[in-house]
Parts: structure tokens; C-alpha cells; sequence
């Protein structure tokens, strides 16, 4: 299993999808596996990992591409709000 397939799993621990599932989302051949889209996978993965951890996962542009305004918003913490909504404004100066 690849670093990526085991960061995935570990967000899905309260599911029944496994990772074999879930990469053809995360290569883009599929919109949706289940009730998960990329945006609500994403959204798992920014709520259990740092930055440096999600660049394993996703690339920059997909990163830019998912991290919306209304994702972030919908983050439970408070904090990772904030943080990611710095990095959002970021993002979008820089790239």
C-alpha cells in the first residue's frame, strides 16, 4: 500500500469504502465513490492532517482547485478556519 493509499485509510475510518475505491477519485476518472466526492474527502484530510501531509494526497493545483471559501467554513475547528483560510488567501495571491 502506497503512503497515499495509508493516509486515506486513516480518514476513513468510520466508513465501509476502502482505498482500492477511492483512487479512481483521486486520479479523476470518477466525480464521486458513494457519498464522497473529492471536496468532502479533501475536507476529511484537512481536518486530520497538516499542509505538508495533504501535498502528499493532493497536488498544489488540486489543493487551489478544492480549497473554496464554503469548504472552508464548513471546517468544525475554529482555529483551522482561521488557518486555512490564510493559506486560501494565500494560494489565490501566489498561484
Amino acid at each position: 500500500m502506497s503512503t497515499k493509499e495509508e493516509l486515506i485509510a486513516k480518514v476513513l475510518w468510520d466508513t465501509n469504502l476502502g482505498t482500492k475505491d477511492l483512487m479512481p477519485l483521486l486520479e479523476n476518472k470518477v466525480d464521486r465513490v458513494s457519498y464522497l466526492n473529492k471536496s468532502a474527502l479533501f475536507k476529511r484530510c484537512v481536518e486530520s492532517y497538516s499542509w505538508f501531509t495533504l501535498l502528499e494526497i493532493f497536488s498544489v493545483d488540486e489543493v487551489k482547485q478544492l480549497l473554496t471559501t464554503e469548504l472552508i467554513a464548513k471546517l468544525r475547528s475554529r482555529a483551522l478556519q482561521k488557518k486555512y483560510l490564510f493559506l486560501y488567501e494565500y494560494l489565490q495571491r501566489t498561484l
